[in-house]
């Protein structure tokens, strides 16, 4: 075997082609590690460049594997070749494993990018992997399929014609599987389909079925590329054993292979690992849920069909059905007529009393961190999770929110969030609807909330929210930190002991605020019932722009408890707001509270948030969700519910690296011109030496007629 080896190593790299594909694939890497890396400042290798790279590979397998044995069948140096004191099994694994050596070289190499990218940023060492595993086994299955046809081709052109037209079936598997429309013929092809395997080890999903698939498929032509050669040896009849039982244990393997689903989550973010949260909460549902996806399975996203097989496995209760809308009247009348259109990979899930509707374009959302640079999160988990709890829980607590007095609105996200946690707002106006409060039934509507007015409330309607207090309301309160003309809101707020001060507080304490602006504030949780989770949980909200809010101990009865602090370091700033860091003549430092609950026993509760910005989803993305958590421990304190589950979502897109600038030009011209030039080079000087004068005769080499006619091809 190792002399077979050694002269296929030599035929390889004495043929210029070897190194032209060497320069073609760190040429295509190059441009596509410029593009795709270096000039965004990324470190997703595997699926932005090495799945480039790979096209490269594809094409070049063919005319590596032709010469094996098509080209030496035709120039008849295979009889030489099987007359030789080798067994057959030697020659195959000899010439196998060249191939396998030649082709996979700049693979090995390679490895060199994301090592040095690891330096400069954060990379996802399991996605790499998962990148350079696909390209390894479905590089050695297209590889021992091409040794499997060259042995069959009595000529090299017919074996790379033939090898290509297979490439091709394979490539077209995914159109032919999208356009048939049964489901099981869909589910087989799938299971064949090469180009899927490939696409979920890219993306990374690593499923223990493909690879034993693609292991399986690799033997399988190996085996039968070695009986094709014994039988060319010793004929068929004494090989139809080997051939029946080659067949059979495939068969076997294929049709036991079906029944694996072990799968391991290679994802950079794990974004299709379930957290412990949502397993343990999906695990306890006790009545049939179905997650309907919007779209046909085979068109899916493969991150989005493991995530929702995750929550399949955790409860048989849940399944989860594809479902083409466009030919389901019925379906379209019962969950989407309310909808003016819906989006593909949306989801529906459904109950036997409730379901919601979940839009595909709020699965990922973006939010500025600061004027140049973005955070991506994923929220499809904790809006599957919510949704699964909605569906399943039977009472909703209603909330009043008002409006009529430029009351900013709840954000989308923040609305959507509240009514998957049971929580569903009704909007009224005191100065437009005289005694609504005093109409409502507590056990109705035991929260009003009040959130940023830009207009001053009468008379009629603060005396309508002290009479909702002494009913047993509760009362939420956020006010716009940059508008302070609200003269009998804050009276109304002084009365139960808390006093919102003027100006915006600026913070000198530096990891009490955020993005190099002490205005942005970080405040201090305190620990009370109003907020467990978040201390639980080390959470830390997002204040941003606030005003100061000074408590007294007890007033009118009620006692006064602050939520969220400042240091003794931060001042509100009432004047000079072009020296808005430096404290002013005028200036007032103290410790301030941002978020305050005054409460009396046997009556309702006002809680004051002096910020009305913590609610923008922009705010609560970068805060990780402590925002909503803050809110929804708030609710539950005052309702006295226990309702909603909080997932936390998943921040994407973190694999960054923070290239040195200055280097950037020399490193682009060694990736994409230099390195592709070097292998070019050492082809050229190759042939040079290979075609060198020998003696002062200037005579070619002696080389023999047989290994010029190898080399040469």
């Amino acid at each position: 075997m190792f002399v077979i080896l050694e002269k296929e190593l030599r035929a390889y790299f004495a043929s210029l082609y070897t190194y032209i594909y060497y320069a073609l694939f760190f040429l295509v890497t190059g441009v596509y590690f410029v593009a795709r890396c270096l000039n965004i400042s990324s470190t997703e290798f595997g699926y932005g460049v090495l799945s480039r790279a790979f096209v490269v590979m594809v094409f070049f397998i063919p005319l590596c594997t032709m010469r094996l044995f098509a080209q030496e069948h035709k120039q008849r140096t295979d009889q030489m070749l099987f007359t030789a004191p080798v067994s057959s099994g030697s020659i195959l694994m000899g010439k196998t494993l060249a191939t396998v050596l030649v082709v996979f070289v700049p693979v090995v190499v390679s490895t060199i990018y994301p090592i040095v990218m690891a330096r400069y940023g954060t990379i996802s060492v399991s996605f790499v992997a998962a990148s350079y595993l696909a390209t390894i086994f479905v590089g050695l299955f297209l590889i021992f399929l091409g040794i499997f046809v060259s042995a069959l081709c009595p000529n090299g052109i017919l074996a790379i014609v033939i090898t290509y037209a297979i490439y091709g079936v394979l490539v077209l598997f995914r159109v032919i599987e999208a356009s048939i429309s049964e489901s099981f013929v869909r589910r087989w092809i799938s299971e064949l389909s090469v180009y899927d395997k490939y696409n979920n080890m890219i993306s990374g999903i690593i499923r223990v079925k493909d690879i034993i698939f693609l292991c399986l498929f690799s033997v399988l032509f190996l085996m039968l590329t070695w009986l094709v050669l014994r039988i060319r040896l010793v004929g068929m009849k004494r090989n139809t054993v080997w051939f029946a039982a080659t067949v059979i244990v495939f068969v076997i393997g294929i049709l036991g292979n079906t029944q694996i689903y072990r799968m391991y989550d290679c994802t950079a973010e794990h974004v299709v690992t379930l957290s412990e949260e949502t397993k343990q909460y999906v695990a306890s549902i006790d009545t049939p849920t179905t997650i309907y996806y919007l779209g046909e399975e085979n068109r899916a996203n493969v991150t989005y069909r493991e995530l929702l097989n995750a929550y399949k496995k955790c409860n048989h209760n849940i399944s989860v059905v594809y479902k083409n809308v466009s030919e389901d009247a019925q379906f379209r009348q019962t969950y989407l007529s309310s909808l003016s259109g819906v989006n593909e990979a949306s989801l529906v899930v459904a109950s036997q009393e409730r379901f919601v509707c979940l839009d595909s374009i709020n699965y990922v959302s973006e939010s500025y961190i600061t004027e140049y640079a973005t955070k991506t999160l994923l929220n499809i988990e904790s809006q599957i999770t919510s949704a699964i709890y909605y569906v399943n829980t039977e009472d909703k607590e209603k909330m009043i929110v008002l409006d009529g007095s430029g009351e900013s609105q709840l954000p989308d996200q923040f609305r959507n969030f509240l009514l998957l946690n049971n929580y569903e707002e009704k909007c009224v106006s005191l100065e437009e609807e005289k005694d609504v409060l005093q109409n409502v039934f507590l056990d109705d509507y035991k929260v009003v909330l009040i959130n940023g007015p830009q207009s001053d409330y009468s008379e009629e309607a603060i005396d309508e929210l002290r009479n909702y207090l002494e009913r047993g309301g509760n009362i939420i309160v956020t006010i716009d930190p940059l508008y302070e003309e609200l003269p009998n809101l804050y009276q109304f707020l002084e009365e139960y002991g808390m006093s919102v001060q003027s100006g915006i507080i600026v913070e000198q304490t530096p990891n009490m605020y955020i993005l190099d602006t002490p205005y942005y504030i970080v405040p201090q949780v305190k620990k009370t019932s109003y907020t467990k989770n978040c201390v639980k949980e080390k959470k830390r909200v997002y204040a941003m722009t606030s005003k100061g809010i000074r408590c007294v101990d007890t007033k009118n009865g009620y006692e006064t408890t602050e939520l969220l602090k400042t240091s003794t370091e931060a001042f509100a700033k009432v004047d000079d707001f072009e020296n808005i860091s430096k404290k002013g003549e005028n200036d007032v430092m103290a410790s301030f509270g941002i978020g305050a609950v005054s409460q009396k026993e046997g009556k309702g509760s006002v809680v004051l948030v002096s910020t009305n910005m913590f609610l923008n989803d922009e705010v609560d993305v970068e805060a990780g969700g402590a925002n909503r958590l803050f809110f929804l421990d708030i609710l539950n304190e005052l309702t006295g519910e226990t309702n909603g589950i909080m997932i936390d979502r998943k921040e994407i897109g973190t694999q960054m690296a923070n290239y040195p600038i200055e280097s950037k030009k020399m490193v682009q011209c060694i990736v994409m011109v230099v390195i592709p030039l070097i292998w070019i080079m050492l082809g050229v000087v190759r042939m040079i030496f290979r075609y060198r004068p020998v003696g002062n005769r200037g005579e070619l080499a002696n080389v023999s007629e047989t290994e010029q006619k190898n080399n040469n091809r």
